[in-house]
Protein backbone atom coordinates (compact mmCIF):
# COMPACT_ATOMS: atom_id res chain seq x y z
CA UNK A 1 0.00 0.00 0.00
CA UNK A 2 1.13 3.65 -0.99
CA UNK A 3 2.02 5.82 1.65
CA UNK A 4 -0.43 8.65 1.98
CA UNK A 5 1.44 12.11 0.29
CA UNK A 6 1.79 15.49 2.15
CA UNK A 7 -0.91 18.35 1.13
CA UNK A 8 0.03 21.54 0.88
CA UNK A 9 -2.92 23.93 0.83
CA UNK A 10 -2.36 28.04 0.73
CA UNK A 11 -5.29 30.47 2.26
CA UNK A 12 -6.08 33.77 2.54
CA UNK A 13 -9.88 35.18 3.05
CA UNK A 14 -12.23 32.84 0.88
CA UNK A 15 -13.50 30.36 3.62
CA UNK A 16 -16.08 29.04 1.11
CA UNK A 17 -13.70 27.66 -1.41
CA UNK A 18 -10.90 26.79 1.19
CA UNK A 19 -14.02 24.47 2.49
CA UNK A 20 -14.69 23.04 -0.83
CA UNK A 21 -10.89 21.71 -1.25
CA UNK A 22 -10.78 20.68 2.29
CA UNK A 23 -13.66 18.31 2.08
CA UNK A 24 -11.55 16.64 -0.77
CA UNK A 25 -8.37 16.75 0.97
CA UNK A 26 -10.30 15.09 4.22
CA UNK A 27 -11.44 12.48 2.02
CA UNK A 28 -7.63 11.50 1.13
CA UNK A 29 -6.89 11.51 4.83
CA UNK A 30 -3.09 12.76 4.52
CA UNK A 31 -1.72 11.78 7.87
CA UNK A 32 0.49 15.24 7.20
CA UNK A 33 -0.98 18.26 6.45
CA UNK A 34 0.51 21.83 5.80
CA UNK A 35 -1.90 24.93 5.45
CA UNK A 36 -0.16 28.23 4.67
CA UNK A 37 -1.96 31.36 5.41
CA UNK A 38 -1.27 35.45 4.46
CA UNK A 39 -2.63 37.73 6.77
CA UNK A 40 -5.05 40.06 6.14
CA UNK A 41 -4.19 43.53 4.75
CA UNK A 42 -3.55 46.66 6.54
CA UNK A 43 -7.14 47.97 8.03
CA UNK A 44 -9.05 45.78 5.97
CA UNK A 45 -11.49 44.57 8.50
CA UNK A 46 -13.50 42.08 5.93
CA UNK A 47 -9.96 40.51 5.86
CA UNK A 48 -9.32 40.08 9.04
CA UNK A 49 -12.88 38.34 10.19
CA UNK A 50 -12.62 36.09 6.55
CA UNK A 51 -8.66 34.83 7.51
CA UNK A 52 -10.11 33.90 10.87
CA UNK A 53 -12.97 32.32 9.90
CA UNK A 54 -10.50 30.20 7.09
CA UNK A 55 -8.05 29.74 9.95
CA UNK A 56 -10.83 27.94 12.12
CA UNK A 57 -11.79 25.52 8.83
CA UNK A 58 -8.57 23.14 9.64
CA UNK A 59 -9.84 22.91 13.43
CA UNK A 60 -12.08 19.94 12.22
CA UNK A 61 -9.45 17.24 11.52
CA UNK A 62 -11.04 14.25 12.12
CA UNK A 63 -8.56 11.46 11.45
CA UNK A 64 -5.03 10.43 12.38
CA UNK A 65 -2.90 13.63 10.83
CA UNK A 66 0.09 15.86 11.66
CA UNK A 67 -0.78 19.70 11.05
CA UNK A 68 1.98 21.94 10.33
CA UNK A 69 0.78 25.98 10.10
CA UNK A 70 2.43 28.68 8.81
CA UNK A 71 0.40 32.03 9.19
CA UNK A 72 2.09 35.21 8.30
CA UNK A 73 0.53 38.22 10.79
CA UNK A 74 1.18 41.23 8.15
CA UNK A 75 -0.32 40.66 4.60
CA UNK A 76 3.10 39.87 2.35
CA UNK A 77 1.23 39.91 -0.82
CA UNK A 78 0.30 36.43 -3.10
CA UNK A 79 4.22 36.69 -4.56
CA UNK A 80 5.90 36.25 -1.36
CA UNK A 81 3.39 34.67 0.83
CA UNK A 82 3.18 31.73 -2.08
CA UNK A 83 7.51 31.59 -2.54
CA UNK A 84 7.51 30.98 1.43
CA UNK A 85 4.94 28.49 1.39
CA UNK A 86 6.87 26.39 -1.19
CA UNK A 87 10.50 26.59 0.54
CA UNK A 88 8.59 26.16 3.96
CA UNK A 89 6.70 22.66 2.67
CA UNK A 90 10.04 21.66 0.90
CA UNK A 91 12.28 22.19 3.56
CA UNK A 92 10.53 19.36 5.35
CA UNK A 93 9.67 16.63 2.64
CA UNK A 94 10.74 15.50 -0.10
CA UNK A 95 7.43 15.29 -2.38
CA UNK A 96 3.78 16.16 -1.92
CA UNK A 97 1.01 17.93 -3.41
CA UNK A 98 -0.02 21.89 -3.72
CA UNK A 99 -3.46 23.25 -3.74
CA UNK A 100 -4.19 27.04 -3.56
CA UNK A 101 -7.68 27.60 -1.66
CA UNK A 102 -9.13 27.59 -5.20
CA UNK A 103 -8.11 24.31 -6.71
CA UNK A 104 -10.43 21.52 -6.36
CA UNK A 105 -8.85 17.51 -6.80
CA UNK A 106 -11.20 14.87 -8.18
CA UNK A 107 -10.46 12.43 -6.19
CA UNK A 108 -8.24 10.22 -8.63
CA UNK A 109 -5.82 13.03 -8.45
CA UNK A 110 -4.09 11.98 -5.15
CA UNK A 111 -3.74 8.31 -6.53
CA UNK A 112 -2.42 9.60 -9.54
CA UNK A 113 0.07 11.91 -8.12
CA UNK A 114 1.14 8.87 -5.30
CA UNK A 115 2.13 6.50 -8.68
CA UNK A 116 3.65 9.23 -10.75
CA UNK A 117 5.96 10.74 -7.86
CA UNK A 118 6.80 7.77 -7.12
CA UNK A 119 7.73 6.81 -10.19
CA UNK A 120 9.99 9.53 -11.67
CA UNK A 121 11.40 10.20 -8.21
CA UNK A 122 14.97 9.88 -9.88
CA UNK A 123 13.88 11.69 -13.23
CA UNK A 124 15.39 15.36 -13.53
CA UNK A 125 13.79 15.88 -16.71
CA UNK A 126 10.31 15.81 -15.06
CA UNK A 127 9.77 19.45 -13.39
CA UNK A 128 6.59 18.64 -11.71
CA UNK A 129 3.17 16.80 -12.24
CA UNK A 130 0.13 18.49 -13.31
CA UNK A 131 -3.62 18.14 -12.54
CA UNK A 132 -5.03 20.67 -15.32
CA UNK A 133 -6.08 19.08 -19.21
CA UNK A 134 -7.34 22.03 -21.05
CA UNK A 135 -7.70 19.90 -24.48
CA UNK A 136 -11.50 20.43 -24.82
CA UNK A 137 -11.76 16.56 -24.44
CA UNK A 138 -9.10 15.94 -27.32
CA UNK A 139 -6.50 13.02 -25.50
CA UNK A 140 -3.28 13.44 -26.78
CA UNK A 141 -1.68 10.10 -27.70
CA UNK A 142 -2.71 6.99 -25.88
CA UNK A 143 -1.46 6.79 -22.51
CA UNK A 144 -3.25 8.18 -19.36
CA UNK A 145 -0.77 11.16 -19.75
CA UNK A 146 0.99 13.02 -21.69
CA UNK A 147 4.28 15.40 -21.54
CA UNK A 148 4.23 19.28 -22.08
CA UNK A 149 6.17 22.20 -21.34
CA UNK A 150 3.43 24.14 -20.13
CA UNK A 151 3.23 24.34 -16.22
CA UNK A 152 -0.32 24.45 -14.94
CA UNK A 153 -0.74 26.46 -11.36
CA UNK A 154 -4.40 24.94 -10.58
CA UNK A 155 -2.88 21.83 -8.30
CA UNK A 156 0.28 20.28 -8.75
CA UNK A 157 2.57 17.44 -7.54
CA UNK A 158 6.43 18.07 -6.87
CA UNK A 159 9.83 16.99 -5.48
CA UNK A 160 12.41 19.04 -3.57
CA UNK A 161 14.05 19.24 -6.56
CA UNK A 162 11.43 21.07 -7.98
CA UNK A 163 12.86 24.50 -6.53
CA UNK A 164 16.28 23.76 -7.02
CA UNK A 165 16.59 26.50 -9.66
CA UNK A 166 13.86 28.41 -9.37
CA UNK A 167 14.65 32.37 -9.19
CA UNK A 168 11.63 34.27 -7.61
CA UNK A 169 13.45 37.28 -9.22
CA UNK A 170 14.15 35.64 -12.92
CA UNK A 171 17.95 37.41 -12.46
CA UNK A 172 19.18 35.03 -15.48
CA UNK A 173 16.51 36.15 -17.62
CA UNK A 174 18.10 39.06 -19.46
CA UNK A 175 20.55 36.96 -20.15
CA UNK A 176 18.91 34.12 -21.28
CA UNK A 177 16.40 35.68 -23.64
CA UNK A 178 19.57 36.27 -26.18
CA UNK A 179 21.01 32.70 -26.06
CA UNK A 180 20.35 29.78 -28.79
CA UNK A 181 18.54 28.02 -25.81
CA UNK A 182 15.64 30.34 -25.83
CA UNK A 183 16.23 30.52 -29.65
CA UNK A 184 14.96 27.37 -30.28
CA UNK A 185 11.36 27.79 -28.94
CA UNK A 186 11.06 30.14 -31.35
CA UNK A 187 11.58 27.64 -33.91
CA UNK A 188 8.24 25.29 -32.64
CA UNK A 189 6.31 28.63 -31.09
CA UNK A 190 3.71 30.22 -33.35
CA UNK A 191 5.34 34.17 -33.91
CA UNK A 192 2.89 35.46 -31.57
CA UNK A 193 3.22 32.95 -29.08
CA UNK A 194 6.97 33.71 -28.50
CA UNK A 195 6.34 37.14 -28.43
CA UNK A 196 4.06 36.95 -26.08
CA UNK A 197 6.35 34.69 -23.65
CA UNK A 198 9.03 37.85 -24.23
CA UNK A 199 6.56 40.33 -22.78
CA UNK A 200 5.35 38.23 -20.03
CA UNK A 201 9.03 37.71 -18.89
CA UNK A 202 10.18 41.00 -19.32
CA UNK A 203 7.52 42.51 -16.84
CA UNK A 204 8.09 39.57 -14.58
CA UNK A 205 11.42 40.53 -14.51
CA UNK A 206 10.52 43.83 -14.19
CA UNK A 207 8.65 44.03 -11.35
CA UNK A 208 5.14 44.77 -13.25
CA UNK A 209 3.95 41.60 -13.05
CA UNK A 210 3.35 40.62 -9.30
CA UNK A 211 3.65 36.94 -9.48
CA UNK A 212 4.87 33.14 -8.64
CA UNK A 213 3.88 31.17 -11.28
CA UNK A 214 5.61 32.51 -14.60
CA UNK A 215 9.26 31.89 -12.74
CA UNK A 216 8.12 28.25 -13.21
CA UNK A 217 7.61 28.38 -16.87
CA UNK A 218 10.80 30.31 -17.25
CA UNK A 219 12.48 27.36 -15.07
CA UNK A 220 11.25 24.56 -17.14
CA UNK A 221 12.23 26.06 -20.52
CA UNK A 222 16.11 27.24 -19.36
CA UNK A 223 16.74 23.64 -17.83
CA UNK A 224 15.22 21.81 -20.71
CA UNK A 225 12.44 20.07 -18.95
CA UNK A 226 8.81 18.89 -19.01
CA UNK A 227 5.79 18.26 -16.94
CA UNK A 228 3.35 15.19 -16.72
CA UNK A 229 -0.12 16.23 -17.70
CA UNK A 230 -3.16 13.95 -17.28
CA UNK A 231 -5.61 12.91 -20.43
CA UNK A 232 -8.45 13.59 -17.81
CA UNK A 233 -8.81 17.23 -15.51
CA UNK A 234 -8.58 16.00 -12.42
CA UNK A 235 -8.43 19.50 -10.72
CA UNK A 236 -10.07 22.56 -11.51
CA UNK A 237 -9.76 26.59 -10.88
CA UNK A 238 -12.88 27.44 -8.85
CA UNK A 239 -12.02 30.73 -7.71
CA UNK A 240 -12.58 32.92 -10.41
CA UNK A 241 -14.65 36.05 -10.69
CA UNK A 242 -14.96 37.65 -7.68
CA UNK A 243 -12.20 37.87 -4.77
CA UNK A 244 -9.80 35.99 -7.56
CA UNK A 245 -5.96 37.55 -6.88
CA UNK A 246 -5.24 37.59 -10.49
CA UNK A 247 -8.74 37.26 -13.14
CA UNK A 248 -11.16 39.62 -13.39
CA UNK A 249 -13.11 36.64 -15.58
CA UNK A 250 -16.06 34.27 -14.21
CA UNK A 251 -15.89 31.31 -16.45
CA UNK A 252 -15.76 28.97 -14.43
CA UNK A 253 -13.13 26.08 -13.97
CA UNK A 254 -12.89 22.84 -16.33
CA UNK A 255 -15.17 20.30 -15.55
CA UNK A 256 -13.32 17.26 -13.19
CA UNK A 257 -12.91 13.69 -15.06
CA UNK A 258 -12.10 10.64 -13.11
CA UNK A 259 -8.81 8.90 -14.90
CA UNK A 260 -8.24 4.98 -15.35
CA UNK A 261 -6.48 3.03 -13.28
CA UNK A 262 -3.98 1.39 -13.97
CA UNK A 263 -2.16 4.06 -15.59
CA UNK A 264 -0.84 3.66 -18.78
CA UNK A 265 2.68 5.27 -18.77
CA UNK A 266 4.23 6.56 -22.26
CA UNK A 267 7.32 4.39 -23.09
CA UNK A 268 9.25 7.62 -24.04
CA UNK A 269 9.47 11.25 -22.90
CA UNK A 270 8.58 13.47 -25.87
CA UNK A 271 6.71 16.49 -25.73
CA UNK A 272 3.42 16.49 -27.31
CA UNK A 273 3.84 19.90 -29.49
CA UNK A 274 0.22 19.91 -30.86
CA UNK A 275 -1.07 19.72 -27.03
CA UNK A 276 0.76 22.81 -26.44
CA UNK A 277 0.24 25.17 -29.25
CA UNK A 278 -3.21 24.25 -28.60
CA UNK A 279 -3.06 25.34 -25.14
CA UNK A 280 -1.68 28.73 -26.22
CA UNK A 281 -4.33 29.31 -28.59
CA UNK A 282 -7.04 28.34 -26.32
CA UNK A 283 -7.09 27.82 -22.45
CA UNK A 284 -5.38 28.58 -20.42
CA UNK A 285 -3.55 31.71 -22.14
CA UNK A 286 -6.22 32.03 -25.25
CA UNK A 287 -3.79 33.62 -27.35
CA UNK A 288 -5.89 33.27 -30.22
CA UNK A 289 -7.28 36.63 -29.24
CA UNK A 290 -3.87 37.88 -30.31
CA UNK A 291 -5.01 37.14 -34.02
CA UNK A 292 -7.59 38.98 -36.16
CA UNK A 293 -10.44 39.05 -36.34
CA UNK A 294 -10.30 37.75 -32.64
CA UNK A 295 -8.12 40.99 -31.52
CA UNK A 296 -10.41 43.45 -32.89
CA UNK A 297 -13.26 41.10 -30.75
CA UNK A 298 -11.49 41.10 -27.51
CA UNK A 299 -10.73 44.99 -27.60
CA UNK A 300 -14.49 45.88 -28.15
CA UNK A 301 -15.25 43.48 -25.33
CA UNK A 302 -12.67 45.25 -22.64
CA UNK A 303 -13.88 48.92 -23.99
CA UNK A 304 -17.47 47.75 -23.69
CA UNK A 305 -16.83 46.37 -20.06
CA UNK A 306 -15.18 49.21 -19.01
CA UNK A 307 -17.79 51.31 -20.10
CA UNK A 308 -20.67 49.78 -18.10
CA UNK A 309 -17.68 49.98 -15.20
CA UNK A 310 -17.34 46.05 -14.93
CA UNK A 311 -13.63 45.48 -15.83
Amino acid sequence: MREKLPVLIMVFNRPELTKKVFEQIKKYKPTRLYVASDGPRKNNIDDLELNIKVKKIFESINWKCKIYKSFSKQNLGIKKRTVKSFKWFFSKEEKGIIFEDDCLPHQDFFKYCEILLEKYKDNEKILMINGNNFQDGKKRGSYSYYFSEYYSTYGWAGWKRTLKNYDENMKSWPKWKKSNSWMKFKDKMFNKEFSYWCEIFNKTYKGEIKTWDYQFMLLLWQNNQVVITPNSNLTSHIGLGVNATNSNSRKPGVPLQQINFPLKHPKKIVVNEKADRYSFLFMPYQGIFLYFPFNIISFLYRQFKKLIGTY
